[in-house]
């Protein structure tokens, strides 16, 4: 059964754990290691995400915006990154948990953050 209530529908995309970096911290040359390229678990998953809080950081170098994302029962890490299938926007997930509840009022419940900036855009 679906939320009673949702804005939208999201995709999980589960990015593997690199075990090692491959750029050292204490020689410039070395090029960062690219971004680990994701695998789509989920699609089209009824949800509702809303703006919880929002900071800049520094003077002015960072903006960081918090989100909370509730959505139907689905394999969500802390770990993955969800995207909104009607905006494109991208979250990176900090927290997910599942609250359980009578047939069909299961959820899940997991925060949301967007990172832009320096060194981040």
């Amino acid at each position: 059964m679906s939320l009673a209530l949702y804005t939208t529908t999201i995709s999980i995309v589960r990015v593997p754990i690199l075990e090692e970096s491959g750029r050292d911290p204490w020689e410039p040359d070395t090029p960062d290691s690219p971004d680990p390229v994701g695998e789509t678990i989920a699609t089209l998953v009824p949800a509702d995400i809303s703006l919880n809080l929002g900071r800049s950081g520094g003077p002015g170098d960072t903006e960081t915006v918090e989100f909370m994302l509730i959505c139907d029962p689905t394999d969500l890490s802390f770990r993955d990154r969800v995207v909104d299938d009607t905006t494109g926007a991208e979250y990176e997930v900090q927290w997910a948990t599942l609250t359980p509840g009578l047939p069909g009022f299961e959820h899940v419940q997991a925060g949301l953050k967007q990172v832009s900036g320096f060194g981040n855009a």
